[in-house]
């Protein structure tokens, strides 16, 4: 409510009387003092409103949420039950009571497994037929079963959709007969075999087919190497160089020679590849790669390389020449010996000069090239 005239200034109004002030603020300060205390009793007022409203919501929610944590704690028990129905075990329908606890949130799948809780190898497996929550009655049409007689205590879990094809048969499915599956027996595989054999043009193999022809009958390893003629190696479980015959390794000479059938041993390279010390030579040489691979040619005059003989595909080597006491003892080759890049190795005819070929035999021809080493 406004009171604008209570404070109103009139004409002739004492202003320096304290009185005319002091009304004036008394009224003001009654109107503020109620404002205050309404906003107290406001504050108050709405708290109250609020704890009302809390606890209205907690009453109504925290149940709820409490419920819902529940059915998740025990979502996979929803796809369990228990039954004390006593019913025998065997094929087509059957009817279960489920237990007040278990019906109550029982969700079913389309197959079910109801066991024995004391003997899980006596169950029944089937299809859900119906489910009634408020009777609490599950019916099934059984499809499998295992074990025999009456059952009163079933637990009943999620199952899968047997294999009536499997559970239909007379036998075990994991152990078929040959006739079942087409497989031969043994005694016809071994016919079978022996016409195959048989079949084969211009080969009679009936007389190896004894055992005592093909080791069968021997009952140790010793023994097999024995009937097969390896005589001292029968005994070996592995074979050292006492075993072996002497002759079968290769001789330096066999190296150079390239012999058939001999075994090469790092020996026998190193000593094929020591030079090969001919005696003073003057005129027309042929030298002969089947006695050496590194030769040492001393001259006594000039000389004519012909072409080797018995040079192996590949064969490389060298020959030192030696002036020896003379001078002006020059080097000529034959039609084979092709230089590198067609220039010939310039070599010394001074005394006691030495000088170095190396060459390479490709099949048809002789690379080589070198040059002076002293003199």
């Amino acid at each position: 409510m406004r009171r604008y005239d209570a404070y109103r200034i009139e004409r002739n109004d004492n202003l320096a009387a304290p009185e005319f002030w002091n009304t004036r603020f008394q009224d003001i300060d009654l109107r503020l003092a109620t404002r205050e205390n309404d906003a107290e009793r406001i504050d108050n007022a709405v708290d109250d409103l609020e704890r009302v409203a809390l606890q209205r919501l907690n009453d109504t929610f925290t149940p709820l949420i409490i419920e819902a944590q529940d059915r998740l704690n025990s979502l996979g028990a929803s796809f369990s039950a228990e039954s004390f129905t006593p019913l025998e075990i065997g094929l087509g329908p059957r009817s279960f009571i489920l237990t007040e606890e278990s019906a109550e949130n029982y969700v079913y799948t389309d197959y079910v497994k109801a066991r024995s809780a004391a003997d899980g190898a006596r169950y029944m497996l089937g299809e859900v037929v119906s489910f009634d929550r408020a009777t609490k009655l599950l019916e099934i049409s059984v499809d499998e079963v295992g074990g025999s007689g009456t059952v009163n205590d079933w637990l009943i879990r999620v199952g899968a959709p047997p294999d009536l094809t499997h559970a239909a048969r007379k036998d075990n499915p994991h152990e078929v007969t040959a006739a079942q599956v087409g497989a031969w027996t043994t005694a016809e595989a071994a016919a079978a075999i022996a016409a195959a054999i048989a079949a084969i043009p211009g080969v009679d193999l009936s007389s190896r087919l004894a055992r005592d022809q093909n080791l069968a009958d021997l009952l140790d390893v010793a023994a097999a190497r024995t009937a097969l003629g390896l005589k001292l190696l029968a005994t070996q479980d592995t074979v050292g160089w006492s075993q072996l015959a002497a002759n079968i390794f290769a001789t330096a000479a066999n190296f150079r020679a390239k012999a058939a059938n001999k075994l090469l041993t790092a020996e026998a390279v190193w000593d094929a590849a020591m030079l090969v010390t001919l005696p003073e030579q003057s005129g027309t040489i042929t030298l002969d790669l089947s006695t050496g691979v590194n030769f040492w040619l001393p001259l006594n005059g000039s000389i004519t390389l012909l072409n080797p003989i018995n040079g192996k595909n590949g064969q490389s080597g060298c020959i030192y020449i030696y002036q020896g006491s003379g001078a002006g003892r020059t080097v000529s080759y034959g039609n084979l010996w092709y230089p590198i890049n067609a220039q010939y190795p310039a070599l010394s005819t001074a005394t006691g000069a030495s000088n170095y070929l190396t060459y390479q035999y490709t099949g048809n021809l002789f690379a080589f090239t070198g040059g002076k080493l002293t003199g």
